[in-house]
């Protein structure tokens, strides 16, 4: 069948870190750092949501991340 995933989604984990700003310019403003990681996979996935509650238009001119440094298990 046409667009249907024949393999079930990956089991694992999802932790969301909420974040608001106490600044009067930022209120209303809610950053969501989303990090996954998944049963038999060596990945670790990270996103950012950002929510506008506020009436004020928000520009985002850049997001600044971490780099993580890991290592990797040599078998």
């Amino acid at each position: 069948m046409k667009g249907v995933n024949k393999y079930p989604a990956p089991k694992g984990l999802e932790l969301v870190c909420v974040y608001t700003a106490n600044m009067p310019h930022l209120q209303g403003i809610e950053m969501q750092v989303h990090y996954a990681i998944y049963q038999g996979l060596p990945l670790i996935e990270k996103w950012v949501t950002l929510q506008n509650n506020s009436n004020k238009p928000l520009h985002i001119n850049r997001v600044v991340h971490e780099i993580l440094g890991l290592v990797r298990r040599v078998s």
